[in-house]
């Protein structure tokens, strides 16, 4: 399977990390977009320095620019 990366949150108030994250299967009529650049929104701010989800690290990001 092909891998991205991705900036994660693995710990509260820590830099984040860089990992390859593997890029899931699309749907048939889905459209793979190659992001160049992304910033964090505020929500994802919050849960930076908040509880993770489900205590688990994760990739977030919606802010694109291609």
């Amino acid at each position: 399977m092909d891998t991205c990366r991705a900036a994660v949150i693995t710990e509260h108030n820590k830099p984040l990390t860089i990992q390859q994250v593997p890029i899931p299967k699309l749907d048939p009529g889905s459209l793979l977009v190659k992001i160049t650049a992304s910033t964090l929104c505020g929500t994802d701010v919050h849960r930076w320095h908040g509880p993770l989800s489900d205590g688990d690290s994760f990739g977030r990001a919606h802010r694109y620019s291609w």
